[in-house]
């Protein structure tokens, strides 16, 4: 209800709405919090991933190539990679892909690029729209190597590879050098009085020496991305420092 007094206008809240509005605030500060800690972040550098794994119905997936190209509003890593035939595809972790508020976070594999400004339902469709997703609470990377739920039309579970890769360029430079000298010359006359005079003369000669090449070698490599594991139970305690 509203309250006037002084020029002043004070809102009061009913018993029944203050917990939905507390979770609300809540949700809005945990969101404040992580965008704050991601602003925070430095930049780190993260490999390309190649996909590799999927069914028939998205074997266009197969083979892309995804760059790092950002970070969304939690900080998590987003990649953008091109299909043959020139469709953009993307992988990006949301907290909640519907925007319900009680949805699983994930990591997506769709052809709709991330808004960085949402804190959910990143793509702003209101569902849960991929080609395949992955449920996680990790956003700092999408699993390696792992089960992923795949639109192949019908849900099938598919083991996706997300192979890194690194790229690595060596320049050689190219120098040259250029040499001066001098050549001098004299010449003696005489004349009949028996005076002799001598002049002198010098020409300078310069020559261009190429002395370097320019390279530049750029090499390749897949390498499988690598993790230690910790934080299992004293049941499973063998599985720590793997």
């Amino acid at each position: 209800r509203n309250s006037q007094a002084g020029g002043k206008v004070t809102r009061y809240l009913s018993s029944a709405s203050i917990p939905a509005a507390m979770s609300q605030l809540t949700r809005a500060m945990t969101a404040l919090s992580f965008g704050l800690l991601a602003a925070q972040s430095s930049a780190e550098y993260r490999p390309d991933l190649v996909f590799h794994g999927a069914c028939a119905a998205k074997s266009f997936l197969n083979g892309v190539r995804f760059a790092n190209v950002g970070r969304t509003y939690y900080g998590a890593p987003y990649y953008k990679g091109t299909t043959s035939d020139g469709v953009d595809q993307y992988i990006y972790w949301d907290p909640d892909c519907a925007g319900s508020g009680d949805g699983a976070a994930r990591w997506i594999v769709g052809a709709q690029a991330p808004d960085v400004t949402r804190i959910m339902d990143l793509d702003g469709d209101g569902t849960c729209n991929y080609h395949a997703r992955i449920d996680s609470t990790h956003k700092e990377f999408p699993p390696p190597n792992a089960v992923w739920t795949m639109r192949c039309g019908s849900l099938e579970s598919m083991l996706v590879d997300l192979a890194a890769i690194t790229t690595t360029e060596t320049r050689t430079s190219t120098t040259f050098s250029t040499t001066s000298r001098t050549i001098s010359t004299s010449t003696t006359t005489r004349s009949s009085t028996t005076t002799s005079s001598t002049s002198a003369t010098s020409s300078t000669k310069t020559s261009t020496t190429y002395t370097g090449s320019t390279a530049v070698t750029t090499t390749t490599t897949t390498t499988p991305m690598m993790f230690k594991l910790s934080g299992a139970c004293k049941h499973k305690d063998f599985l720590n420092g793997l």
